[in-house]
């Protein structure tokens, strides 16, 4: 635990860094969640084709393996340039000492205009892990947000138990690994983002005629 706060220490200074220099650019962002080990920092390599040091994002089979939020520049048909921002992984009833520790490097979430919910489809108890990171997110507000769920490790999953997932959840199969769904996947992105970016305009429109009637 104290190796792991230590770690955490400097997050939250980075991410209001980050965070101005992403509200300068007015570049969508994209916060990838999940239960630890559903292979979020392999879709994140796949997305942004970074395959090779320094870009590649460490992504390996064990505990917590993504400690700090980590962001690469990808691109997206329809929307252009976006920030995908891989998060550290969830897990059912993190210990109460390190709640505090995590809570800084989660709150990166909240910077996102869209969730993607990456869930390990071929492991057995799919559904509760995927309940589980949707508590988390309640817990801390993000419930709400919109969110693209990819079901991923499709390649290895049981077909039955992968279209019961894909129903439950209107989510999209898709390998990391192999690069299988990633198309499909970018084109639920893009429409996402495309909403969001279409009621903030919205917004902004409403803001501007409201404030023209008290000139």
């Amino acid at each position: 635990m104290s190796f792991l706060e230590k770690q955490l220490e400097s997050v939250s200074q980075r991410r209001e860094e980050r965070r101005k220099s992403r509200e300068r650019n007015d570049v969508p962002v994209v916060s990838i969640v999940g239960y630890t080990n559903a292979g979020k920092s392999t879709l994140l390599n796949a997305f942004t084709h970074a395959a090779e040091e320094p870009r590649r994002v460490l992504a390996e089979n064990k505990l917590f393996a993504t400690l700090r939020p980590t962001s690469r520049q990808g691109f997206i048909a329809g929307v252009g340039p976006v920030v995908l921002t891989d998060t550290v992984g969830f897990i059912r009833d993190l210990p109460k000492d390190l709640t505090r520790a995590f809570r800084s490097t989660l709150e990166e979430i909240g910077d996102a205009d869209v969730l993607l919910h990456v869930v390990d489809a071929a492991s057995p108890g799919a559904d509760t892990r995927l309940d589980a990171v949707n508590r988390i997110l309640e817990e801390l507000g993000f419930r709400d947000m919109p969110t693209v769920v990819a079901l991923n490790k499709a390649d290895a999953a049981d077909p039955e138990q992968l279209a019961r997932e894909v129903e439950r959840t209107d989510g999209i199969a898709v390998s990391a690994l192999r690069n299988i769904g990633l198309a499909e996947l970018k084109e639920a992105l893009a429409d996402a983002i495309g909403q969001v970016q279409r009621a903030e305009l919205a917004q902004r429109e409403e803001a501007r005629e409201r404030s023209a009637q008290y000139r």
